[in-house]
C-alpha cells in the first residue's frame, strides 16, 4: 500500500469517526433551548474547521484531490466543513455532559407550545414551557413526555445543568 493510500484511508477513517461522535451526542442528548446553542456552536466551528480543511487539501491530501478542479473543491470543501461542523456540534454534548457537577435543576411551569417536526426522517419534539418567572424553555423532549404534557399542562421535570451551562438530559441511547 503506497504512503497516499495509507494518508487517504487515515484522512477517511478520522472524518467518519468525527461524524460518528457528533450523530452519537445528537442522539445521547436532549437539551433545553437547543436552537440556539446547536446555530452558535456549527456558526463558531465552521470558520475553523473551513481553514483546517483548506490546510489539508493544500497538505495532507492525495494527489488525486489536488488534481480536482477548483470548481468542485469550492463546492465539496464548505460541504465537507458544513458536515464537520455539526459533528463538532454533537461533540459539545458530550462535552457539556462530561464536564461540570451535573447540578440537578427542576424545571416547571405550563406548557405553552408542542411542536413535531419531521426533518428527513427524524422526528424533533420540542415542548415549549413558560416558568412562574414568566421565562420560556425551548425543551427536547421524547416522544413519551411529548405525549404525557400537551399544551396547557403542568410541566415538571429534572434536568441537569452540563459544564458548559447547558441543561440536557440523557436520551438512553447510549445507556444512562
Amino acid at each position: 500500500m503506497s504512503r497516499e493510500d495509507r494518508r487517504r484511508r487515515w484522512i477517511g477513517v478520522l472524518s467518519l469517526a468525527w461524524l460518528a461522535v457528533g450523530a452519537a451526542g445528537f442522539l445521547s442528548f436532549h437539551l433545553a433551548d437547543a436552537g440556539g446553542y446547536l446555530l452558535a456552536a456549527t456558526t463558531w466551528s465552521s470558520l475553523p474547521l473551513l481553514a483546517l480543511l483548506l490546510a489539508a487539501e493544500r497538505f495532507l491530501t492525495p494527489a488525486r484531490w489536488r488534481k480536482t478542479s477548483s470548481y468542485e473543491k469550492w463546492l465539496l470543501t464548505p460541504l465537507l466543513a458544513g458536515l464537520l461542523a455539526l459533528a463538532a456540534a454533537g461533540a459539545l454534548l458530550f462535552l457539556n455532559a462530561a464536564t461540570g457537577p451535573g447540578e440537578i435543576v427542576r424545571v416547571e411551569g405550563q406548557v405553552v407550545d408542542a411542536r413535531l417536526k419531521n426533518d428527513g426522517g427524524f422526528h424533533t419534539r420540542r415542548l415549549t414551557v413558560r416558568t412562574p418567572a414568566g421565562e420560556s424553555l425551548r425543551l427536547g423532549v421524547d416522544a413519551k413526555d411529548f405525549e404525557r404534557f400537551p399544551v396547557g399542562a403542568a410541566y415538571a421535570e429534572d434536568w441537569r445543568r452540563g459544564g458548559l451551562g447547558l441543561l440536557y438530559r440523557r436520551t438512553g441511547w447510549l445507556g444512562e
